[in-house]
């Protein structure tokens, strides 16, 4: 029996950070061709996509080819710190309420007897 696996990522970086591109050198072999883009096979340094896009197509990748069963990408900074909401997430589809309704949905599935008591947060998701 398989058990449910998940990936829980938490960036450091500011918002505007979320679509800056970031500097790809490929001198000996190509980057991946989801990294590389339209236009860019044959340069040796180019524009790339953001850290936040990088690990939304890492996430959507292992999730689809089922490494994981979920996964979450949550982003913090320290000009966030002590706000009541201390953290963003950037990509709805990989957020923390996705994600333990997906690895819940998983328990529920492969483990006979399992149940779910009511008031409590699993029961919430």
């Amino acid at each position: 029996m398989r058990l449910p696996c998940g990936y829980l990522f938490v960036g450091n970086y500011k918002e505007d950070a979320d679509n800056k591109p970031v500097q790809i050198k490929q001198p000996h072999f190509l980057a991946m061709e989801s990294f590389r883009g339209a236009g860019n096979t044959g340069k040796p340094v180019f524009a790339g996509p953001s850290y936040a896009e990088r690990y939304r197509l890492f996430l959507k990748q292992s999730v689809g080819a089922r490494l994981y069963d979920a996964g979450v990408f949550i982003v913090t900074d320290e000009s966030i710190a002590h706000a009541r909401q201390n953290h963003r997430i950037p990509m709805a589809e990989f957020g923390p309420a996705n994600f333990l309704r997906s690895l819940k949905a998983q328990i529920l599935a492969h483990y006979p007897g399992a149940s779910i008591k009511p008031g409590t947060l699993a029961a919430l998701i």
